[in-house]
């Protein structure tokens, strides 16, 4: 069974040689690898050049990372898709692994993994992984607990599930990505409850480089499309509600990495009256303890 890899990339020449060669020490045989390049200004294209097999494309200007797996989409051949981003890694037995539980839940369209960190080779256990077989909207409403890395979608799928390159949502086009396609297919399963992948943390990484307006921007646009687009007119009110406090302490979050401990303040508030039992999260837990202890 082919399986399309799809990579999108943007001046990533220091870390992709290393993304692309976690791929290969798979040493699973018949793998489609897509890596699309944002308009990089560094040597990345010389970089994946060096690599055989690989359908290498590049955007004449900045289309943000939407737009690139949407492009990867259309151009696979693989029976099912996943995503990579191109500064982390995937363990080698992770394509043994689905093809088993592809055999034990036949008939499935949407897979994904857990997942730790590491931070200059050393790996760090990720605390918040994934435990039960399934995840359902009830579990995706109050966190965003499917990562885009190692999910694996049947392409019929993912071709009417594309990702949205309004640039408003950069950030959160994740979360909408897999709200819609849980809202097609019911539920997603875990592949294994071991760590299948390794995300890199580094000061590159968009989520640490994010600014204040446009987070506010991101979820303002979010929540109006929650609340008014059509693939989300059948989701409850009870469940968009959820949706918004989960998205309500994210925004809670990144404003506290900001410095913005009043409007930190203001979206944590806003999370819990969205949701009263969102105080109990461990994110909430983390805001609630940096905003009155820490200076």
């Amino acid at each position: 069974m082919k399986i399309s890899v799809i990579i999108p990339v943007k001046n990533r020449a220091h870390t992709i040689k290393a993304t692309l060669d976690s791929i290969f020490l798979t040493n699973y045989p018949d793998l489609e690898i897509i890596v699309v390049d944002n308009n990089s200004q560094d040597k990345t294209h010389e970089v994946v050049k060096n690599y055989r097999n690989i359908k290498y494309i590049k955007n004449n200007y900045d289309k943000e990372r939407s737009y690139s797996r949407n492009l990867g989409i259309k151009m696979a051949k693989g029976e099912f898709i996943t995503f990579l981003d191109s500064d982390d890694l995937l363990k080698k037995e992770i394509f043994d692994f689905f093809v088993n539980s592809l055999r034990k839940y036949k008939g499935e369209n949407f897979f994904f993994i857990n997942f730790d960190y590491f931070d200059e080779n050393i790996q760090i256990k990720n605390q918040n992984l994934f435990k039960k077989n399934f995840c359902t909207i009830e579990d995706l409403v109050i966190s965003n607990c499917i990562s885009n890395i190692g999910i694996f979608i049947k392409r019929e799928l993912a071709l009417k599930n594309l990702w949205d390159e309004n640039n408003k949502i950069i950030g959160t086009e994740d979360y909408d990505f897999v709200l819609r396609l849980m809202l097609k297919v019911n539920r997603a399963i875990l592949i294994n409850k071991v760590p299948l992948a390794l995300v890199r943390l580094h000061k590159g990484r968009s989520v640490f480089n994010d600014k204040e307006k446009n987070i506010l921007k991101r979820f303002f646009f979010f929540k109006r499309k929650i609340f008014e687009h059509n693939e989300f007119k059948n989701l409850s009110n009870l469940h968009k509600k959820k949706i918004i406090s989960t998205q309500c302490l994210y925004a809670s979050l990144l404003l506290l990495s900001c410095g913005d401990k009043k409007k930190s303040f203001f979206f944590l508030i806003k999370s819990i009256k969205e949701n009263s039992l969102s105080i109990f999260s461990k994110r909430s837990i983390y805001i609630i303890f940096q905003l009155i202890f820490k200076r």
